[in-house]
């Protein structure tokens, strides 16, 4: 239905412009008609219906312009140029007129308006008199205004005339009949030619149009051979030239050959390409010469640096290359076709060669051949590929296996990908066109696995890309080929491995076709569980690159052992060294799961055994510092080893023990080759994180191998120390490569987990003591961290909280010190880190602890006070909040872990909580109401204060979590009952949601903050309705709306405006019970807002006191503070609230005004300068004589502010208050009125401003502000 209406918008377009005469509406129609025909650029074939209606009006118009000779309306010639551009020239073709009467009108026609004059003579003698044509087309307004408009009309009207000229040159009568001049041909051979130089596209129509004229049979024999000729001397002086590197890029003195010029090259080789399709092979036998010279000049253009001339070398040679082959297939082709047999070499072969001459030309257009299978551009390779198996098939058995021999040794190691994807791409049309010799497909075979194999950086996936196309190639030309079949269970071992393990998932998606063609044509003995093996890598199973690896390959692996092999041998061989990390982390992983996967027990065990030995082997035999990749992968892989092996049973777990015993002899330098160099960041963080994961596996094996690996101190001292010494590296590269927005407060890496395992092993061995145990003193511990390898604070204080559980509770106290000692000396905000890690002890140490001393209180309470109070920020933003927060979540789970807290800590808690409701980040409101929520049911006392409208607020979260949880619950049983029927290894395998992040998988996470995001909003209610009127946290609460009242978010700002006017009865209640589901206990909740209302408003004005009289300079949460209290207190005036006390509003007025003296920040002087005239007209109103008159000095001393803004606004502000609020007597009034409206204040130097503010004065009958001493 679309495409109906806008093809009708396109027939209203141009009988629009077949009607206009004026050319500023015509062209703007065309740019019309033009954009709406892009909607049909994916589906053009949508036009076809109403063809005949689009283009047959603008036919006749231009048939119409033949008879006048004239161009009368050049837009209708946009109208079909687009046509074309979109739709393509042939469906269009047809309906060009075709008359023989119109030749000679086109050609005079297209002469006419190419704007030259021009003298023929012959085709070797072209003279043109240049007199430049201009089309005269008017300035489009700005909505379609384009560039260059004129010469693009100029370029389309001619394009469409070629267009028609390409088709009335076939007219089949003689030329010469139909030539009423003489020189019809020698002037389309100018034209054409003249279009070479005009640097349009022009010459891609032009060229056709000439070569089909020149090989016309009544010119062919007379005009073909000169216009080759002078084709021929173009491409020759260009070679010339072009031979002479100082010539390239250098102007000549004629500027024919220059480099930027290169498009009548092209259309030189364009027009005898079209002359080689459109004539005769046995006329082009006969001729003389097409191409002068190949062997030279293909040599040379083949080099040239522009695309589009080494692409038509390609086309040309594969033509010129069949011009001297036999249409015939031979006798050898016709066999391979019908019996895919193996052929032996004959007599009757050997007598195809009987009468088969090829002339020495053919030599160097195969030679142009392969070497464009070797160039840098993809288009060239193909088309070379295409025209190289085109050859191969024309050609006598000898000949034919030859040229294949010689494309087999392109796939070499040495050559580039793209000579490997060429050849490849070769070698695949050979295969798919029935032209390769089935004893070569085991060369094939051997072929395709190095080219699966085939990785390097950024190009490797062109060649794995060229060799699934080979393979589906095979399965679908060969299948019945007994040599395929021999050849098939390798193939498909080697297919799938690339299928299963690739990092790109378009290949994985190719090479699961090719196997699915293999198996379904080949299919079994031949392919091992074909079909199962096909059902398994399905396309959208592929897609997830983690389910690939660690599900299809063990279902793949369970299938057949060759596939086990091969998927072991790729493992270990290849994905485990990969370039890309995630590969080498998954590959380490399945390698481990893969090894496992046999029934046999004894297979298993003897095949783990050796891929294990082999991983050891190669690990001590590989410098980090020279392939640190290689390196990681072995150490990954040895650990995932290590894991799966010892939760396997005791006979792997036996191996694992007495083969890394082995290895400890070299352990000390592998933990030295695991430290950092100096110039290569990634390869010393990826050692690092390997190794740590060593180790942790190791620590959490069962109890009985774990005692048994790490069988002694020195090695648990060495595995500790190694740990301590690259703690801080990964400590600063972690958090350094984190987003301040996506920062987990967690702060694991893998050193940390290694260190924690390690602390878990030691405690297991200290509580069963196993035979081998050990241990270690306190003093073993303290050592340790303080020793040098250690040497910083930050990797010391992290380090006492990864001890184990006996050393945090025996050395509690010590450990606190430390924290507390760091704390004292330092709390600048580039120490946040420090911080964070001290949190992250003092959680260890306080989980640990079953009962506290006073000393114990006080030192954490002073650092969680410390920490929830540090607002520090620095270049990445607010460090501070990282700090905030995870002092919270320390609390929160000290409080609800450890009942010993709850005493001492539960007070800092909840003050902690209400200032986190009134934070200006939303994460933090968010986890505050949540938590404050959850508390309700857990051991923490909130009796101090009234939650019961705390249920009404969360209700709408309760109900999402349960609707999601519905959700899921529904989705996961439609899941299974679709189903029901189908094969455990075939469950999921079609859905699309199976992703690395399915939201079905039981470890994902419910996003609730993306489902109630209105919890921000639900926080600030909780804090104003609950806390705010509460006698325990009011000021808390006061204080925490006043931070957040400064929040830079529009939407917050506008959502605590309403929230503040409904607080102070300014507004109906709205915004204070959104979100709240109301049912029957609705007046009841009503009525306790409205309760909390009366009682809020006493507490956030006394927190603004406080604010503004507390600020100090230098300090940048302070001053925070103190613009947000000045923004509350301006807007809370200019809406009248107020104290009903004119001596607690003078006061506070006064404060103001002292800190006018210091502030120095424009946007706090305008909050001021507002606080002052709603002041006055508050003192106004209500009679607040000592606040009217300090608000009035107030303006008057701020209008002779060094700031002239802030001038100007005072002034304009003591105007309005004598405008609208004027306590004096009219007379009195107008005067001051006009002596403050005479002046422009922010212009006045400081004479007069004291002169202007004293007359000023006088007319208030108040005393001028005191004169500013000379700077003299």
């Amino acid at each position: 239905m679309k495409a109906t209406e806008n093809i009708e918008g396109l027939l209203s377009l141009s009988s629009a412009a077949l009607c206009t005469r004026d050319a500023r509406q015509g062209f703007q129609k065309a740019l019309r008609y033009n954009d709406q025909l892009r909607a049909f650029l994916e589906a053009p074939y949508h036009l076809d219906v109403r063809l005949p209606d689009l283009i047959n009006p603008l036919i006749a118009h231009l048939r119409k312009d033949w008879e006048t000779q004239h161009v009368s309306k050049p837009w209708l010639y946009s109208i079909l140029y687009s046509l074309i551009d979109v739709r393509g020239l042939r469906p269009l073709t047809r309906f060009f007129p075709n008359e023989v009467m119109d030749l000679e009108r086109c050609v005079f026609l297209l002469k006419n308006w190419y704007g030259q004059e021009l003298v023929v003579t012959s085709l070797d003698e072209i003279h043109t008199n240049d007199r430049p044509l201009t089309l005269e087309t008017p300035k489009f307004n700005t909505v379609y205004d384009e560039q260059g408009v004129s010469a693009d009309a100029k370029h389309r009207v001619t394009f469409v005339l070629f267009v028609a000229l390409s088709v009335l040159v076939g007219v089949p009568f003689d030329i010469a009949s139909l030539d009423s001049t003489g020189n019809l041909v020698d002037t389309v051979a100018a034209l054409v030619l003249s279009s070479f130089d005009d640097g349009t596209n022009t010459h891609t129509i032009s060229t056709e149009v000439l070569a089909r004229l020149a090989t016309r049979p009544d010119l062919r024999e007379t005009f073909l051979p000169k216009l080759l000729m002078h084709l021929n001397g173009i491409l020759s002086e260009y070679c010339t030239r072009s031979r002479k590197p100082s010539d390239l890029g250098i102007e000549s003195k004629t500027g024919e050959f220059d480099i930027t010029n290169r498009g009548k090259i092209s259309a030189c080789l364009m027009c005898i390409s079209y002359c080689t399709r459109f004539s005769d092979r046995e006329h082009l036998l006969h001729l003389s010469t097409i191409l002068e010279d190949p062997m030279e000049m293909l040599g040379v253009l083949l080099k040239d640096p522009n695309r589009d001339i080494r692409r038509l070398c390609i086309v040309l040679s594969t033509r010129l290359s069949t011009v001297y082959l036999p249409q015939r297939n031979f006798l050898w082709r016709q066999r391979v076709l019908q019996q895919r047999s193996r052929l032996e070499l004959k007599d009757e072969y050997l007598r195809e060669l009987d009468g088969f001459s090829i002339p020495d030309e053919f030599d160097y257009y195969v030679t142009s051949l392969l070497t464009g299978l070797q160039d840098d551009d993809t288009g060239i390779r193909l088309a070379s590929a295409k025209g190289f198996a085109l050859v191969v098939g024309r050609l006598p058995f000898l000949f034919a296996n030859e040229l294949v021999e010689e494309l087999l040794h392109l796939f070499s190691p040495a050559e580039s990908p793209e000579t490997w994807h060429g050849a490849g791409m070769a070698l695949g049309e050979i295969i798919r066109c029935g032209l390769l010799m089935p004893e070569r497909i085991s060369q094939v075979s051997k072929v395709v696995a190095e080219a699966l194999r085939f990785e390097r950086q950024k190009s490797g996936v062109i060649v794995r890309d060229t060799a699934c196309f080979i393979v589906w190639s095979l399965s679908r030309a060969y299948h019945t080929c007994q040599e395929l079949m021999l050849e098939a269970s390798t193939i498909a071992a080697n297919i799938l491995v690339v299928a299963l393990f690739d990092r790109e998932v378009n290949i994985r998606r190719a090479a699961a076709a090719a196997f699915q063609e293999l198996a379904g044509r080949v299919r079994e003995p031949y392919v091992p569980s074909a079909i199962k093996a096909a059902a398994l890598v399905d396309y959208y199973a592929l897609g997830s690159k983690k389910y690939s690896y660690q599900t299809i390959s063990l279902q793949i692996a369970e299938l057949d052992q060759q596939y086990l092999d091969a998927i072991v041998t790729a493992l270990h061989t290849r994905y485990v060294i990969h370039l890309d990390g995630s590969i080498r982390t998954l590959a380490a992983q399945t390698l481990a799961s893969t090894l496992l996967v046999d029934q046999d027990v004894d297979t298993r065990s003897e095949r783990a055994k050796v891929v294990f030995s082999l991983l050891l082997s190669l690990l001590k035999n590989t410098d980090p510092e020279e392939d640190w990749m290689s390196y990681c992968g072995y150490l990954l892989a040895i650990s995932n080893c290590v894991r799966e092996f010892c939760n396997d049973g005791p006979m792997l777990g036996t191996l694992v023990v007495s083969l890394l015993r082995d290895l400890w002899d070299s352990q000390e330098s592998l933990f030295k080759q695991g430290k950092r160099f100096k110039n290569n960041a990634d390869g010393s963080f990826n050692i690092i994180c390997a190794t740590s994961t060593l180790i942790s596996n190791i620590a959490q094996c069962p109890l009985e191998y774990a005692v048994q690996i790490v069988s002694s101190d020195e090695i648990y001292r060495a595995y500790y120390e190694y740990l301590l010494s690259v703690l801080e590296y990964s400590i600063l590269v972690t958090i350094d490569s984190m987003s301040i927005a996506m920062f987990d407060t967690e702060n694991t890496n893998d050193v940390i987990l290694a260190l924690r395992a390690l602390a878990a092993l030691y405690s297991s061995m200290i509580k069963e003591q196993p035979s081998g145990g050990y241990k270690l003193s306190n003093t073993f511990f303290k050592d340790c961290i303080n020793s040098a390898i250690v040497n910083s604070t930050l990797a010391t204080l992290a380090a006492l909280g990864l001890t184990p559980e006996q050393f945090l509770v025996e050395e509690a106290y010590y450990i606190q010190k430390r924290c507390y000692d760091e704390l004292k000396r330092t709390m600048a905000p580039s120490e946040y880190v420090t911080r964070l890690y001290v949190l992250s002890t003092i959680e260890a140490t306080f989980l640990s602890l079953k009962h506290l001393s006073e000393d114990d209180v006080e030192l954490t309470s002073f650092i969680l006070s410390a920490c929830l109070t540090d607002f520090g920020s620095d270049q990445r933003g607010d460090v501070g909040s990282l700090v905030r927060l995870k002092t919270f979540r320390v609390l929160r789970l000290l409080l609800s872990t450890n009942p010993v807290t709850l005493p001492f800590f539960s007070h800092l808690y909840k003050n902690a909580l209400v200032m986190f409701l009134g934070s200006r980040i939303d994460i933090m409101r968010i986890d505050a109401v949540i938590s404050l929520y959850e508390d309700l049911k857990g051991p923490i006392d909130w009796s101090d204060v009234d939650l019961t409208l705390v249920d009404s607020y969360m209700c709408s979260y309760e109900r999402e979590k349960e609707t999601l949880a519905q959700m899921r619950d529904e989705a996961h049983k439609q899941r299974r009952e679709d189903f029901t029927e189908i094969d455990k290894h075939m469950y999921d395998l079609h859905q699309r949601e199976l992703r690395d992040d399915d939201p079905l998988t039981e470890d994902s996470t419910i996003n609730i903050l993306a489902l109630t995001p209105h919890l921000s909003y639900t926080a600030l209610n909780i804090l104003a309705v609950v806390f705010l009127p509460s006698e325990g946290y009011g000021s808390i609460a006061a204080n925490a709306l006043v931070y957040v009242f400064g929040v830079m978010s529009e939407t917050v700002s506008t959502y605590m405006m309403r929230l503040i006017l409904e607080l102070t009865g300014k507004r109906s209640i709205s915004v204070l019970v959104k979100h709240v589901l109301m049912g029957p206990n609705s007046d009841k909740f009503l009525a306790s807002i409205k309760q909390a209302i009366a009682k809020g408003v006493e507490p956030l004005l006394t927190a603004l006191n406080s604010a503004i009289g507390t600020w100090a300079p230098g300090d940048q949460y302070k001053f925070s503070i103190l613009d947000s209290a000045l923004s509350l207190l301006d807007f809370l005036y200019a809406y009248d609230v107020h104290e009903s006390d004119d001596e607690i509003i003078f006061e506070r007025l006064s404060v103001i005004l002292k800190l006018c003296r210091v502030l120095t920040s424009p946007k706090l002087l305008k909050y001021i300068v507002g606080i002052f005239a709603s002041g006055g007209a508050i003192g106004v109103r209500n009679g607040f004589n000592k606040a009217r008159d300090r608000c009035i000095r107030a303006l008057i001393l701020m209008m002779g502010h060094r700031v002239t803004r802030v001038r100007q606004i005072a002034a304009e502000a003591l105007l309005e208050l004598l405008l609208i609020q004027s306590w004096l007597p009219e007379d009195s009034t107008e005067d001051a009125v006009l002596k403050l409206t005479a002046c422009d204040w922010h212009m006045l130097d400081q004479d007069e401003l004291e002169y202007s503010r004293a007359l000023l004065c006088q007319c208030l009958s108040i005393d001028p502000p005191p004169a500013k001493k000379s700077s003299k």
